[in-house]
This record gives structure tokens, C-alpha cells and sequence, in this order.
């Protein structure tokens, strides 16, 4: 089923009139002249495979925003897992930076255009694009490019100009003692439900239809609801300058 073609609620379209419903948490297809009435259910679940990084080639891998994972240890997974890391006989105090290194693959985030990706660990120390600051008390800053770590959609992983302190909370990133860089601005930490920078692992998905049983498996819990920030300032302007629409 094509999800994305189905939401698209225009018009006076019945066959696409998909609503939720907030009494029973359930995401409705209803079509009255067809007596339809059915709701969205997961039909099957799948464990993708991690990526394989064994040859990175040009195709390095990116950023995701995914939930937070760690091992019985209680460490962070591999392509979550991130430590501040600096070439031999260096430290912070000697370059005022650091590189982010996952442990298991010895492989660091470099930050040369707009996606930041996975690439083998800058042993000079000295390339700026493996190279951040920490970044007013709420992000990491790339000293090369000078942009900070971004999460506009909520999903890919970007290098954007940085935000003053408390403007954008999608660059609100921090890593906790697990090694996860979290997501700080859904306020949970890593063990709950909180979401974090992923290069590796791709999660699960899932295949999705229309039930004619509503039931309690049918229903859907509302994560990270928000009014986009580009919304907010549309229907701001809309108020202040109001047209005649006669």
C-alpha cells in the first residue's frame, strides 16, 4: 500500500478522506456513500540488516534520527555509539576540539557538506571537517564547515547554520554516558523514548493496510506532534495581513 498517496486529503476526494480519531486513537478511512469504515493496521513487521561498512567507497554512510539503543551493558549500539576521540599525544587542550568516533568501527563523523557522514578517523588531527566544539550548552559545532548538527524533518541527520542558544531545539543534541547523541529536544533521556544519531543501523518497517476490524491493534500513540516551525510563521503572516477574499 502507498501510504503517502493515500494521505493526500484534497478536495472533496472520499476515497482519500483519512482522518484521526482522537477518541479511540485510530486513523480512519471513511467513505459514507460506501458504507466504509475501515482503519490503518500494521499487517507485518520487519528487522532490516545493519548496513554494511566493510567497503565505504564514495557512498559513505549518513545520519538518521532513530530511537536510542544500547547493549546489556548499557552501552550505546554500534553507529550510535560516539566518543570524543583524539589522535595520539593530543588532547582538547591542545587543538580546542575533538572528533566524534564510534569505538567498534573506528570510524569518525566528518561534516564536509550538508550530511554529515561516516569516514575513516582523521589521524592527524588537523583536516577542520572532523573536527566540533561544543556549541552553547545545546549542540556540537563542525569547526570546518561552522554549522551545527540539524534535525529539521526529524528524520535525516543535516550540517546547518547555527541557532543561538533556545531559537531551534531540532539543534539540540547532547551525549550522555552511554556514548548515544541524543536528541535533547523531545526532554527524554536515551533509555526511555528518546531518539538518537544513527549511521548504521536502519531499524525496522513495516507493511501497512486498511482493517474492516477496529480494534485496540488498530490503534496509533501520537510521538513528537508539533506545528513546523515554516507553518507557525505562514499562519502569523496570514493573520497580520489579512486579504479580501471578496
Amino acid at each position: 500500500m502507498d501510504l503517502a498517496s493515500s494521505c493526500a486529503v484534497t478536495g472533496n476526494n472520499d476515497v482519500q478522506r483519512i482522518q484521526f480519531d482522537s477518541n479511540t486513537n485510530q486513523i480512519r478511512l471513511k467513505v459514507d456513500y460506501l458504507n466504509i469504515n475501515r482503519c490503518l493496521t500494521v499487517t507485518q513487521i520487519h528487522q532490516a540488516e545493519l548496513m554494511d561498512i566493510t567497503n565505504l567507497g564514495e557512498d559513505r554512510p549518513r545520519g538518521y534520527l532513530r530511537a536510542c539503543k544500547q547493549d546489556s551493558n548499557g552501552k550505546a549500539t554500534v553507529g550510535q555509539h560516539f566518543e570524543r576521540f583524539y589522535p595520539d599525544g593530543m588532547d582538547e587542550n591542545d587543538i580546542g576540539s575533538f572528533q566524534l568516533r564510534d569505538p567498534n568501527l573506528d570510524l569518525c563523523i566528518m561534516s564536509l557538506n550538508k550530511e554529515p557522514r561516516l569516514s575513516p578517523c582523521d589521524k592527524t588531527g588537523l583536516d577542520p571537517y572532523y573536527l566540533f566544539k561544543d556549541w552553547n550548552n545545546v549542540n556540537m559545532k563542525n569547526v570546518g564547515s561552522n554549522w551545527c548538527f540539524d534535525i529539521n524533518d526529524g528524520l535525516n541527520l543535516l550540517s546547518y547554520p547555527c541557532y543561538e542558544e533556545g531559537v531551534n531545539p531540532k539543534q539540540n543534541f547532547r551525549t550522555i554516558s552511554s556514548g548515544n547523541v541524543v536528541a535533547d529536544f523531545v526532554n527524554v533521556e536515551a533509555k526511555e523514548i528518546g531518539f538518537c544519531i544513527d549511521f548504521v543501523g536502519v531499524g525496522v518497517y513495516a507493511d501497512v493496510g486498511f482493517a474492516e476490524d477496529c480494534n485496540e491493534d488498530t490503534a496509533f500513540e501520537k510521538v513528537l506532534v508539533e506545528v513546523p516551525l515554516e507553518r507557525e510563521l505562514y499562519d502569523r503572516d496570514m493573520e497580520l495581513h489579512k486579504f479580501d477574499q471578496q
